[in-house]
């Protein structure tokens, strides 16, 4: 499954993109635990990932005109 999103549509949906697949851990402080959180805050493009741990890893992704 492919999904293509503009930054600005992150924006128009309070900045975030959440996934959720049942049966497995996420985001312990939801009742319906999503595992992946996309977001475009501040100018960055950021992908939170839960495994059931309170704090999620967070990955910066930059812009592909940066190297």
């Amino acid at each position: 499954m492919d999904l293509n999103i503009r930054k600005e549509q992150l924006a128009e949906h309070q900045g975030g993109l959440s996934i959720s697949i049942p049966g497995f851990k996420g985001n312990p402080a939801e009742v319906d635990p999503s595992q992946i959180y996309i977001e475009y805050y501040e100018g960055k493009l950021l992908v939170h990932i839960w495994r059931g741990e309170p704090d999620p890893m967070t990955i910066e992704i930059p812009p592909e005109d940066e190297k």
